[in-house]
């Protein structure tokens, strides 16, 4: 799960992909609260194993947002986001933090 910051207006993936696309491809936002979903062309820079996409947007603080990355017709990721603006570091923030599990 990617966790992003509500108040940035650009906003950054660090993904694992199911395989490399060549070229351009189609990020999803899919909001199931609100049943909207907001399409953005993304250029994957590959680097390390990762994938990384950066997009331009507004999200909501505390939604949870599905994710789907799409290159000629096929799924190159699905994942969920998670929007908060409580942490400064988002790639290191947990929405486990303090919680147990018996």
């Amino acid at each position: 799960m990617n966790i992003l910051n509500p108040n940035h207006t650009t906003h950054n993936l660090k993904i694992i992909p199911r395989f490399y696309p060549e070229g351009d491809a189609l990020l999803e936002l899919n909001n199931p609260e609100t049943k909207t979903t907001d399409t953005f062309a993304v250029i994957p820079v590959m680097s390390g194993g990762y994938m990384y996409l950066s997009f331009e947007g507004v999200l909501k603080e505390g939604s949870f947002l599905r994710v789907k990355l799409m290159a000629d017709g096929e799924v190159v990721y699905r994942g969920r986001i998670f929007v908060t603006g409580q942490a400064d570091d988002t790639q290191n923030y947990k929405t486990t933090k303090d919680l147990f599990i018996l």
